[in-house]
């Protein structure tokens, strides 16, 4: 990385995520649900904040972990400080930006993997029509669908790593600075497998976007919630953006 780089920040400047629109309270107002739109915005304004204050302490000898990195904003953010990024992106388009836009960076290490409990390989469901408007189409691609979905899906075969036994590893080194999740949809058993084993105390601190629309019908979220107001050492934000 050049001084240029430490100096300025990144070399090819990472796009905003494209669903961040600019919208007054009259715009919003006519949204269908502008109350879910008001509370993700406002979510987003304290995850910015979290990272600006993040990015004032980090260094060379800490650790952070984006999981669901797509096209690098976060991954972008953070690359500057010199800190050692493992960043995964399972989406092919998503990842190919995610090249592009950081790449350069010595100190980051791109996996073109799912993370989740156990490895193999899982699928990852994508609009159809999904070369259309691939970064916008490109949040949207998860893990979770149902039957009455799938007609409106196009399915792509990736690897999966075991993203506790990765932790693990970097553990027995060093303390893990930050990790984010935001996977659509595997997060739930990957909290609940890292609640079940306490690891999440040897994280400084542990931000997650929770889609709980997916999962209707099922317990999970809740208790999770409750379990990070009633272990503050977990250092767990369930409410990212």
């Amino acid at each position: 990385m050049t001084e240029k780089d430490k100096n300025e920040g990144s070399a090819k400047p990472v796009s905003k995520r494209v669903w961040v629109r600019k919208e007054g309270f009259a715009d919003i107002a006519k949204r269908k649900n502008p109350e879910r739109v008001l509370q993700r915005k406002y979510r987003q304004k304290l995850a910015h904040g979290f990272i600006a204050g993040l990015k004032a302490v980090l260094g060379p000898e800490d650790v952070c972990v984006d999981c669901g990195a797509n096209i690098g904003e976060i991954t972008g953010a953070l690359a500057p400080t010199g800190c050692q990024i493992h960043a995964f992106e399972p989406d092919p388009y998503s990842f190919g930006r995610l090249q592009e836009n950081v790449g350069h960076y010595e100190n980051v290490h791109l996996y073109n993997q799912a993370v989740g409990v156990g490895k193999g390989s899982i699928t990852i469901y994508r609009k159809k029509g999904f070369d259309k408007d691939k970064e916008w189409n490109s949040l949207t691609t998860t893990t979770i669908v149902d039957d009455a979905q799938k007609d409106n899906m196009e399915a792509v075969e990736v690897e999966q790593i075991d993203l506790e036994a990765f932790l693990l590893k970097i553990l027995k080194k060093q303390e893990i600075t930050f990790l984010k999740m935001d996977i659509e949809g595997a997060e739930l058993a990957i909290l609940n497998r890292l609640v079940q084993t306490d690891i999440l105390t040897k994280i400084r601190a542990t931000a997650v976007e929770i889609h709980p629309w997916l999962f209707k019908g099922k317990p999970g979220f809740r208790e999770l919630k409750l379990i990070a107001m009633q272990r503050p050492e977990f250092n767990l934000n369930l409410d990212w953006y």
